[in-house]
């Protein structure tokens, strides 16, 4: 008696846990906006590749490109954990679905 009562119970709770679909959350934006390219300074002459700069101002010019290339790497690197994030979703979302379905039938 015992035991059928268990098994019972067993089974009504396998029927609820697979009848229960879990609706996936979608990943949010770990970020707000790309990165701002460093201004050219004024003693460089893009258009003849020659300058005017001291030394310092070539110097910090290079710091803020090394700076920039630093953070669009990081940026780069956040779109791609984003987009991974993403098709685990997808998939996510599909899974969801069937279940959905399936619990319908």
């Amino acid at each position: 008696m015992f035991r059928g009562l268990v098994t019972a119970i067993f089974f009504l709770w396998m029927g609820y846990a697979h009848g229960y679909c879990f609706e996936p959350s979608a990943p949010s934006k770990p970020w707000g906006s790309a990165p701002m390219k460093p201004i050219v300074p004024y003693c460089v002459n893009e258009w003849d590749n020659t300058h005017t700069c001291d030394d310092w101002q070539i110097n910090q010019y290079m710091q803020e490109v090394d700076s920039y290339n630093s953070e669009i790497q990081d940026w780069v690197n956040k779109l791609h954990r984003y987009a991974s994030e993403a098709e685990e979703y997808y998939g996510e979302v599909i899974d969801y679905v069937n279940c959905e379905m399936r619990a319908l039938q």
